[in-house]
């Protein structure tokens, strides 16, 4: 088969270019886009134009369209021009039946040589047929280089840190252990022997597998040298990918942390943002599940052929021929990177966030993640990239929108307690890196195991997202999230009055988590409180419950979570409504509620509060159970007091 005379006429400039149109209602319109023939006529012209079968498959049958009405399809281009105008180049459009919710997504793409690419209408590039060839290190080396030339906000920032008198120093260290890349071994080095040389950093998923470490009776011969076929594939791939680079030295955790030294555990995990920070690129394992899975993976072409589409555009310099290939969509960044496993893993999270750039090698295609967006090897660029670090400054905190650093923070947790840790005692340590970055680039000193209390009580209002907690892990005190293994959620978006005094020892900040000094921080509350009792039903059992409480985007779903409970007067009247850490476990204790930040809606007082029960033998020491809004009490119902948080 062919193609027929509309298909021909298909043009990067038709997909984006404004025309002229008219609404339903006949009034002028401007509508961008390739009208294409009527869904009827394309399933007539399927039969001999080979890519309007292609767009008839992806659009499927057609259901749900009024048989008397012609529904046109319209090809549209999911890139556009710049503010000055500059002419996008190509890599993806879609076909859209008007007046429906039907549509179908299709790459473009052209070879680099071709004039359709070497013009710029075209940015789509067909994805090299494997991962390791010397065209797919080309182009690593091309991101790189461009990265390097043209991006201010990827080169390396000082990490500052605050000491607990408010002093901030710079901190720009090496690694203490690095591997150095021979011929055929590999051989752990002092990284201040080395410096400044430029290294890779490796992040990766160990999993269950057989994983090559340095303890205590290897570390020495480690230092003489490992032959590079004891590597894990994972590791021996990376020590090929940072040669292709090259670069001599690589980062790798399992052999540059003496893993059985539990000092040295502790000393190099809370350095390991400035690490993956410093170095010159973090390679990815995105498509491998364990250190066994490797970078390069094989890449099975499209089941669908693409199609070529010549077509002729006429410059005041002459005409040129080009070509361009149409096939269906595939999101291999949103299936191969966001959803890989290695994507789920806590101690992924900061080890993405903080790399200034990551080179990806998943299963289908590798990207380049820096501050700037990501781009991946089919030309597609994401530009709703990281810019996190780029978007932090010492001058305005964060520099986000919202409410600053405490409602990003709360985005931040929400994201990483989803992920998976393999040692739940890391709960708080794997994101311990990207807390010391925000302490030093804020005016926000006052961070302990997960929250910044000083500044709001915002960060003590979180509650189990999806489920109920076991008893607190002693790992972090019982008001951090750090001491539930559950994911978590804030129960308010919007801005409050804060209604409490919160604070700490001072000599608990800029402590790891695993000092025992942190992990029995006492919290000190000066608030509002109210003796309280829990509901014998959860609410999803209550008929006169309503079945969402909160607001915005966090509205709980009484009816499907289990730790939601009424709460009660000691009078037995109904005054609110709570999420239980633990569920129903509450309901016999006595409990107290603690009025951290108030609001005023429909001229009725909300107070949000943290649930609170009796420490065993500790008087005035009381021990989180869950948070809550207290609806139907006036200020005068509560007495101000000062209380301990263990």
């Amino acid at each position: 088969m062919g193609l027929c005379g509309t298909c021909k006429g298909i043009t990067p400039q038709a997909l984006w270019s404004p025309r002229s149109s008219t609404d339903k209602n006949g009034r002028e319109a401007i509508e961008h886009g390739y009208p294409h023939l009527d869904f009827d006529a394309l399933v007539v012209s399927a039969a001999s134009c080979e890519l309007c079968a292609m767009f008839r498959a992806q659009l499927g049958q057609g259901r749900g369209l009024d048989p008397s009405k012609k529904h046109k399809v319209l090809l549209v281009t999911v890139t556009f021009p710049s503010r000055t105008d500059t002419p996008p180049g190509v890599c993806q459009f879609y076909a859209l039946v008007q007046g429906t919710h039907i549509r179908a997504y299709f790459d473009v793409f052209a070879d680099p040589t071709d004039a359709a690419a070497l013009s710029g209408d075209i940015s789509g590039r067909q994805v090299p047929p494997s991962a390791d060839s010397e065209e797919a290190f080309t182009q690593i080396k091309s991101w790189l280089a461009a990265c390097d030339a043209n991006h201010q906000e990827c080169q390396k920032q000082d990490f500052l840190e605050q000491d607990p008198s408010g002093r901030r120093s710079s901190r720009r260290e090496f690694p203490s252990r690095l591997l150095c890349i021979g011929d055929d071994t590999v051989k752990l080095v002092d990284g201040p022997d080395v410096a400044p040389e430029d290294y890779v950093a490796l992040s990766y998923c160990w999993g269950t597998s057989g994983q090559l470490t340095t303890t205590t009776h290897n570390v020495t011969s480690h230092r003489e040298g490992i032959p590079l076929d004891k590597l894990p594939l994972t590791q021996r791939q990376a020590v090929a990918a940072t040669r292709r680079l090259g670069l001599r030295y690589l980062w790798v955790d399992a052999l540059c942390i003496v893993q059985d030294d539990k000092s040295d555990w502790t000393r190099e995990a809370p350095q390991m943002g400035l690490i993956y920070h410093n170095a010159y690129a973090t390679i990815a394992a995105a498509g491998s599940s364990s250190s066994a899975g490797g970078l390069f993976h094989p890449r099975h072409p499209s089941p669908t052929r693409p199609i070529a589409v010549p077509y002729r555009r006429c410059p005041s310099t002459g005409a040129a021929e080009r070509t361009m290939f149409i096939v269906p969509a595939v999101d291999a960044w949103l299936g191969g990177l966001q959803r890989s496993v290695w994507n789920s893993r806590g101690w992924v999270f900061q080890e993405r966030i903080l790399s200034r750039r990551v080179v990806a090698f998943c299963g289908s295609q590798t990207f380049l993640e820096c501050q700037r967006g990501t781009v991946g090897e089919d030309g597609k660029r994401i530009t709703e990239g990281k810019r996190f670090i780029a978007t932090t400054s010492t001058n305005n905190g964060l520099g986000m929108q919202w409410h600053g650093l405490e409602q990003r923070w709360c985005l931040l947790v929400e994201d990483y307690t989803a992920r998976k840790l393999t040692c739940a005692d890391d709960r708080v340590m794997a994101i311990e890196s990207l807390a010391r970055y925000l302490v030093g680039r804020t005016a926000s000193r006052e961070y302990c195991a997960g929250a910044w209390l000083r500044r709001s009580p915002r960060h003590l209002l979180w509650y189990c997202k999806d489920g109920l907690a076991g008893e607190p892990s002693p790992r972090a005190p019982s008001w951090s999230w750090g001491s539930v293994d559950v994911p978590v959620e804030w129960m308010l978006w919007s801005a409050a009055e804060k209604a409490c005094v919160l604070e700490l020892p001072p000599d608990v900040y800029g402590l790891v988590p695993t000092d025992r000094r942190v992990q029995t921080a006492s919290l000190r509350v000066e608030a509002p409180v109210v003796s309280i009792r829990q509901a014998g039903s959860r609410m999803g059992l209550v008929d006169e419950a309503d079945h969402a409480m909160g607001e915005g985007p966090y509205q709980i779903r009484v009816d499907h979570h289990p730790g939601c409970y009424q709460l009660l007067s000691l009078t037995g009247d109904v005054i609110g409504w709570g999420v239980f850490d633990q569920g129903g476990a509450a309901g016999r204790k006595p409990l107290l509620a603690a009025v951290l930040s108030t609001r005023v809606e429909h001229e009725m007082l909300l107070a949000d509060v943290v649930i609170l029960t009796a420490a065993r033998e500790r008087p005035e020491h009381y021990v989180r159970v869950g948070v809550g809004e207290v609806t139907q009490l006036k200020e005068e119902h509560f007495a101000r007091r000062h209380i301990t948080i263990v």
